[in-house]
């Protein structure tokens, strides 16, 4: 960190920064740093499952409107997982999950249709027009 000076590797910020530059909140909740279970996919579904399911209640209980991702990994863990969640543990969320970049092309005023949101396993329709109305 010193060298670069570039963010903290025990508690970094840099994503939490990025989403709230562009005006939404970053919210706190519980395990933040823990991973989504996106890399055990196809080696150990059961845990990659169970740990995008804590990943998921810790957002919704800290009362989170989506979950804005970087990592291609992340979001299907987290977008698909929800379906599997849903089927395999009887449990639902419903927590739209938005790639960063979609994240700022909305920001940006790009139109929604343009960005394939459809396409989403959970419908971000609700947190989008939240950003529509905010700009």
């Amino acid at each position: 960190m010193e060298l670069l000076k570039l963010d903290y590797p025990e508690r970094p910020r840099i994503l939490e920064n990025l989403i709230e530059t562009l005006g939404a909140k970053s919210v706190e909740y519980r395990n933040k740093l823990k991973c989504c279970g996106g890399l055990l996919r196809g080696f150990s579904d059961d845990l990659a499952l169970n740990l995008a399911k804590e990943k998921l209640a810790n957002t919704a209980k800290a009362g989170a409107d989506c979950i804005a991702t970087l990592c291609p990994f992340c979001f299907i863990a987290l977008d698909l997982g929800q379906l599997q969640i849903r089927s395999k543990l009887n449990e639902t969320f419903n927590m739209p999950v938005l790639h960063y970049s979609e994240l700022l092309s909305l920001a940006l005023g790009i139109d929604p249709k343009e960005l394939a949101l459809e396409t989403h396993k959970i419908k971000a329709d609700g947190v989008v027009s939240k950003i529509l109305r905010s700009r």
